[in-house]
This record gives C-alpha cells, sequence and structure tokens, in this order.
C-alpha cells in the first residue's frame, strides 16, 4: 500500500525520512501529509529545525510516497534524491563521485 511520508534533504546532501520508519510517521493521503509537513514548519521556529535536521530542512521538506507494509511501515526508506548543493559534509572529490555513481546506476535503471 502507498502511504505518504515527510521527508527532507540532510546534511549529506540525501533525501531521507524526517521522522522515524513507523506507521503512525506515515499518512494515508498526501493532503494528511502536506498538513503535518505545514504544521512542524510553522509550530517550531526555525533555528530548533536547523539544529535537528540541518540547515536546509525548511526549503527541503517534502511529501513523498512511501510503499509500506500493512503495518503502515515504509517497506524501504530511500530516495532517488542527491543534492550536492546541501552537501555540507563531503568534499568536492567525493560529490564528483557521488554523482557519477549515481548516474552510473540511473543508467543501469537501478
Amino acid at each position: 500500500m502507498t502511504r505518504y511520508a515527510l521527508t527532507h534533504i540532510n546534511r549529506a546532501g540525501f533525501r531521507r525520512l524526517t521522522f522515524a520508519n513507523q506507521g503512525r510517521n506515515h499518512f494515508d493521503t498526501f493532503a494528511a501529509a502536506e498538513k503535518a509537513r505545514a504544521n512542524v514548519l510553522a509550530n517550531n521556529g526555525a533555528s530548533s529545525l536547523a539544529s535537528i535536521y540541518g540547515p536546509h530542512f525548511a526549503s527541503t521538506a517534502a511529501v513523498h510516497p512511501v510503499e509500506c507494509h500493512p503495518s503502515g511501515d515504509a517497506m524501504a526508506c530511500y530516495f532517488d534524491e542527491y543534492s550536492p548543493e546541501h552537501d555540507l559534509v563531503s568534499t568536492p572529490e567525493e560529490k564528483a563521485r557521488l554523482l557519477r555513481a549515481l548516474a552510473s546506476l540511473a543508467k543501469d535503471g537501478k
């Protein structure tokens, strides 16, 4: 079954689940997940969110569909998104290597 989860780009530049991979953190509809995203942004200070989730949280928080077990837990929690401009931990060489690896995987259809 498809449910919806709040995600963001982390300090390493990868999209990830914002909250723990538990059914209570995934929503039955996109609208419900979007409302939760809006509530997180409205009810928490920007500095608090940045200290917990990274400095790009507010600009990268988004709702994504996730395939879930009947319990509501996601079957996988990886997203095919790397954002080198948000990567605060990798060297330029590591960023280039990651981009090449991801391009190779995309080319191979993986």
